[in-house]
């Protein structure tokens, strides 16, 4: 059973986060993700810390961390600019 503030991971896409609200609607159970979209729970899978931990050596904590840095990312400073190409 996901619970608020486990880590999963969504089976269709693969998509990663932190569980931050769990709701009812419908007769389904929707988990906010801190991705700010909801998932059904039924197809989130608990990500397993000890692995996330091995594959990247990372904490839980620093990973909500990183998590959340990248939600601050400043995106305004990104050019969509094309550059020419040599030739």
């Amino acid at each position: 059973m996901v619970e608020i503030g486990d880590v999963v991971i969504y089976a269709n896409t693969g998509t990663k986060g932190v569980v931050k609200e769990i709701k009812e609607k419908s007769g389904r159970k929707w988990a906010l993700l801190d991705n700010g979209l909801y998932y059904i729970t039924d197809l989130l899978k608990q990500a397993s810390i000890k692995e996330s931990a091995e594959k990247n050596d990372l904490s839980l904590s620093e990973i909500k961390t990183k998590l959340e840095e990248e939600k601050k990312m400043d995106l305004s400073k990104i050019s969509d600019e094309v550059c020419g190409g040599g030739g």
